[in-house]
């Protein structure tokens, strides 16, 4: 099995590594409430490079994912929104981003 990584990097360069997407939106919505725009990303994949099931939640789908995450229901919709916008994209380019 593949080790995941959850990262959030800050406008300021500093990175944070977490055991679980929880705890990575849950310190970027902690940090994006005391100061908006202080969150470049929250990148979630694998450190294998065959895997290609990286994500990289930024601008807008980054603030849905904030704001749905004391709302479960909203999280889990953001969650399944974000995923099949990443399918469509994926279907219409041939790549991610």
């Amino acid at each position: 099995m593949t080790e995941q990584f959850y990262l959030v990097e800050l406008d300021n360069g500093e990175q944070e590594f977490f055991d679980a997407p929880y705890y990575a939106f849950r310190f970027a919505k902690v940090h994006e409430d005391a100061r908006r725009g202080s969150v470049e990303y929250v990148a979630i994949g694998t450190f294998d490079d065959d895997e290609g099931d990286d994500i990289v939640y930024t601008g807008q789908w980054l603030r849905l994912m904030l704001r749905a995450l004391d709302n479960e229901m909203g999280w889990i919709e953001a969650v399944a929104e974000a995923l099949n916008e990443r399918e469509t994209c994926e279907d219409d380019t041939g790549s991610w981003g």
